[in-house]
């Protein structure tokens, strides 16, 4: 008889049954026409000896969105389409819930995909990580959107997946190339072209636009297999996926550099601390990085654990208005368009009343609040805090403001985030993206690297009287400099 020590798990014999009976069910029409979405922009990656380190190149997931939500509700066809963050867990959850098609976006290595981890870090995926979590129940098809990706594309292949679009192994993916390519390819897919087909129109768009070396990063794997099978097989019906919630989260500047390790420290006090300000000088950023967070949370309310609404408010600098004003009823205007409260509370209702009713409005939900352009001045915003986040443990709030409250009346500790400067390089980079004179992707890159030579080389006076002439590492001053 076999041992103790060496019977299964329990928990390992329920999941292998389910992984056999749902092996055993035939592919359903819903199933082959689902498009799961992943995308993963961690923040930071962490070293073996504990280093946080930046990941600076930014990826524009809304336009991917919005781009493939293009494609699916122009063909008419019934074809489910979903997104989510790609941690591990959701990509866990696609490969069980039986998705024909698996789009990944995100940075890619070598070696490794990059997945986040759920706080805003990166969570490195390997080809055998790859293959055990999909070998079980491979995808009909995955497209790996990110640079480097052909081993995980052969990784996929190996688990069993018959059809994989990636990019080559030597090679790093243009964002609008692999933007181009996805919007003929998904199109063509959902018309009911084959994959071979799709394809090639893919290919045929980004030829067109970026010549034949970009043309050529895009692969089709197995090679020499039979990809002559459309994918889907959809009937035609108005598509409709839309996201109806009213966004009024700022959009962050066009431009946002240098930032990423203060987004990231951020968003680990607002997972953390119930209040939290955000200050430093004028001109530094805070506006923008706190939308930055804000937009960064709200993206991923479903993995970010303790949030799962955002309310951004930022105060009218053009009059001299109460926190009352300024905050309190925005919010309160906010939650009546939602549908949480029943209508706007008379206008001499006290500050007191009016926050008890946005808490009782918001019970249940855990939210956070963010107030941009506090005037810690104002003797009523501890007031206004107190009445938000006292008696609840489900409203978090951050506040930007250019000094701290530090009021002894507040009845939560107030955790403080200072926002420094720029580095020497950001600011650099910032400099030359603004500048008029660089109105050609070539002459901005050339500025760019003259810039950053100028301070990164040569004498820490040199380089300290350089950064004054492009605005002192201030983004503000920087942006007026360059204008």
């Amino acid at each position: 008889s076999m041992r103790p020590g060496n019977r299964p798990k329990i928990d390992d014999i329920v999941e292998e049954l389910g992984t056999l009976a749902s092996q055993a069910r035939q592919w359903s029409p819903g199933d082959r026409n689902r498009i799961k979405v992943l995308s993963s922009a961690p923040l930071v990656w962490t070293d073996r000896d504990g280093n946080i380190n930046p990941i600076t190149s930014s990826l524009d997931f809304a336009v991917e969105r919005d781009l493939l939500t293009q494609c699916i509700s122009e063909s008419k066809r019934e074809i489910e389409l979903s997104f989510d963050p790609a941690t591990d867990d959701r990509f866990l959850a696609a490969t069980t819930s039986r998705c024909g098609c698996l789009h990944f976006s995100g940075h890619g290595s070598p070696n490794y995909l990059l997945l986040e981890d759920g706080i805003g870090g990166a969570h490195f995926l390997g080809g055998d990580d790859l293959y055990d979590r999909v070998h079980k129940e491979p995808f009909q098809f995955v497209f790996v959107s990110a640079c480097y990706s052909a081993l995980m594309g052969n990784a996929l292949v190996k688990a069993g997946v018959p059809h994989v679009v990636c990019c080559d192994h030597n090679e790093e993916l243009r964002d609008d190339a692999a933007l181009k390519f996805a919007h003929s390819f998904y199109f063509a897919l959902a018309e009911e072209y084959t994959i071979q087909a799709a394809f090639d129109k893919g290919k045929q768009a980004v030829a067109k636009r970026f010549g034949r070396f970009e043309e050529g990063k895009f692969l089709l794997l197995p090679k020499n297999a039979d990809h002559k099978k459309p994918l889907f097989n959809a009937e035609i019906n108005e598509w409709d996926d839309c996201d109806h919630r009213e966004k009024y989260i700022p959009t962050p500047p066009s431009f946002f550099v240098g930032r990423e390790t203060d987004m990231y420290l951020l968003l680990q006090a607002l997972i953390s601390k119930q209040f939290v300000t955000l200050t430093g000088v004028k001109g530094v950023g805070c506006s923008s990085l706190a939308a930055a967070v804000c937009h960064y949370i709200d993206e991923r309310r479903t993995t970010i654990l303790g949030i799962q609404e955002v309310y951004f408010i930022r105060a009218d600098r053009g009059q001299n208005a109460s926190t009352l004003d300024s905050f309190i009823r925005p919010l309160q205007k906010q939650l009546v368009a939602e549908g949480k409260m029943s209508s706007l509370e008379e206008r001499s209702k006290p500050l007191s009343s009016v926050c008890e009713d946005i808490r009782v409005a918001l019970k249940g939900t855990r939210v956070l609040v963010a107030f941009d352009g506090a005037d810690a001045r104002d003797k009523t915003l501890s007031d206004a805090i107190n009445g938000l986040i006292k008696m609840s443990s489900t409203i978090k709030l951050l506040i930007t403001a250019q000094s701290t409250i530090d009021s002894p009346t507040i009845y939560a500790h107030e955790h403080v985030v200072r926002l420094g400067p720029l580095d020497a390089e950001s600011s650099a980079l910032l400099f030359g993206e603004f500048c008029p004179h660089t109105d050609t992707p070539h002459k901005r890159q050339v500025l760019r690297t003259k810039l950053v030579r100028e301070t990164t080389e040569g004498s820490s006076l040199h380089q300290r009287s350089f950064l004054g002439k492009i605005g002192g590492r201030l983004p503000l001053n920087i942006i007026n400099a360059a204008k």
